[in-house]
């Protein structure tokens, strides 16, 4: 009977605990104001999967054909497919923008933010040194789970409740057609993680969306110009899609 009851009393306490745990997007106060504490993206703009596609080729005369066309490439369009700094910079404003426009929660200023003593605190030998990611302009590259009283600081400092910490995944697809002859346009994945004051995590959310126009590519070839030109609306349409949650 004592058994029992000892059972029936945790299993209680466990439903308990999982009713207390609270949706920020039906219960704002829980993250406002909120602030954009980190802003990341891939540094190459590579062909989605295209690591998978690497690993997978195993024919010699392919592995040979591939090379010469990725030289090709290269030769042409290097620098722009570099440039997803440009896109970050862009995605950036934008995410921001959106968040403002929604008006259902209060924004800290990315300035207040940025100049803040608690900001300036975080560990640079634990920030993130990943060649492979780049942060928009003034954001330091590191992760919540590393610096998780960084939040505490925030908060008593500037009163912000909500971290929001995003990374942009900027990627070209094939739409129509086989080995990258066809159509293509621009993927963007986005992933949002939100801790609250304490530094505890309360979600992550992956929204993406890929372009509604595409452009030709012939052999891997195509116009940079046309392809970053996708980006803009694109980016566009996952940033409104994560500030809509914020309206109830």
């Amino acid at each position: 009977m004592k058994k029992t009851l000892v059972i029936t009393l945790t299993i209680l306490m466990l439903f308990i605990s999982s009713c207390s745990s609270v949706d920020p997007f039906q219960d704002l106060s829980v993250i406002s104001p909120l602030g954009v504490v980190k802003v990341s993206s891939n540094s190459e703009l590579n062909w989605y999967g295209e690591k998978e596609e690497a690993q997978g080729g195993s024919s010699l005369l392919g592995a040979v054909a591939n090379k010469v066309l990725k030289d090709s490439e290269n030769e042409k369009v290097s620098t722009l497919l570099s440039r997803t700094d440009l896109l970050l910079e862009e995605a950036e404003t934008i995410l921001l923008s959106s968040l403002k426009e929604v008006g259902t929660v209060n924004l800290t200023d990315k300035e207040q933010i940025l100049k803040s003593a608690a900001y300036d605190s975080i560990d640079d030998s634990i920030t993130l040194t990943n060649p492979t990611v780049i942060s928009a302009n003034g954001y330091k590259l590191f992760s919540w789970s590393r610096e998780q009283d960084f939040a505490e600081k925030l908060y008593n400092e500037t009163g912000t409740k909500g971290m929001v910490y995003v990374n942009f995944l900027f990627e070209k697809k094939m739409v129509t057609g086989i080995v990258k002859n066809g159509t293509m346009g621009a993927m963007v994945t986005m992933v949002v993680e939100i801790t609250d004051e304490t530094g505890k995590r309360l979600l992550t959310r992956t929204y993406w969306s890929i372009s509604e126009k595409n452009i030709p590519v012939i052999a891997s070839l195509y116009d940079p110009n046309d392809l970053m030109a996708l980006f803009p609306a694109t980016i566009e349409e996952v940033c409104q899609d994560f500030a809509s949650e914020f309206i109830q």
